[in-house]
């Protein structure tokens, strides 16, 4: 039994002067194993989370808004842009007009019943104020909502930006009844088909009307049709209703 004893129990405090071993050393070679055998291993550490700023790194930055550019030495919307893109002059004047109708404009549209829209296309188009309701309820009805949207408002301004009437009768006084005229009779004809449109005639002086002359029959030929005639009014007059309106220089 003394043997046996001493095989499964350490050395005890009361043993400790015997042994020349300390009261600390003692006790922990008597429960050092006991200790051991009842702790489980020691889990890894929890890394720390990530810091702030990192994932204000990972954030993406808002793009900027793109930036219209023209052809005009600015940049912008000018008279040269006109000559050279009407179409781009055209959406950068009378699309800022119609953001400003309110009542939805600002998303694309605006409802059949739009004073503001009804009155500048009166004021800036060939359009009689009576047939404006007809154009603008003919565009509304190809949507569910009955809106008139920026484009229907931009080729209501273009399709109506003069007469055929005043076209024809310019082309007859110069054809004496023929199909054709000259280039020379054409830019003539032009002239003083200028002189029938009313405010936006006074908008340009000379050398400013010569340049839209020289634009518009750039592609012309020696002997010009009458529908040639007539798509060379028609851009005359967008180019000077759109000099007038937005005041180009």
């Amino acid at each position: 039994m003394g043997s046996e004893s001493s095989r499964c129990c350490g050395a005890g405090p009361e043993d400790a002067a015997d042994n020349n071993i300390s009261e600390a050393t003692a006790v922990r070679a008597g429960t050092g194993g006991r200790e051991d055998m009842s702790k489980g291993p020691v889990p890894p550490a929890t890394p720390p989370p990530a810091a702030p700023a990192a994932k204000a790194k990972a954030k993406a930055q808002p793009t900027p808004a793109p930036t219209t550019s023209g052809g005009g030495g600015s940049g912008g919307l000018s008279f040269a842009l006109a000559l050279s893109n009407l179409d781009e002059a055209e959406d950068l004047a009378y699309g800022t007009a119609f953001a400003g109708f309110g009542m939805g404009a600002e998303n694309g549209s605006v409802p059949l019943e739009c004073q503001p829209m009804r009155e500048f296309i009166a004021a800036n188009s060939s359009c009689p104020y009576d047939q404006v309701d007809i154009e603008l309820l003919r565009a509304a009805q190809a949507t569910d909502e009955m809106r008139v949207s920026k484009l229907d408002f931009m080729l209501i301004l273009r399709q109506h930006a003069t007469s055929d009437m005043a076209i024809l009768e310019k082309f007859e006084g110069v054809a004496n009844g023929g199909e054709a005229i000259t280039s020379e009779e054409c830019r003539t004809a032009l002239m003083l088909f200028k002189d029938d449109m009313g405010a936006p005639a006074g908008c340009m002086d000379e050398a400013h009307w010569n340049q839209v002359y020289d634009v518009v029959m750039s592609n012309a030929e020696a002997n010009v049709s009458r529908e040639a005639f007539r798509d060379y009014c028609f851009k005359e007059a967008r180019i000077a209703n759109l000099v007038h309106f937005a005041k180009l220089k």
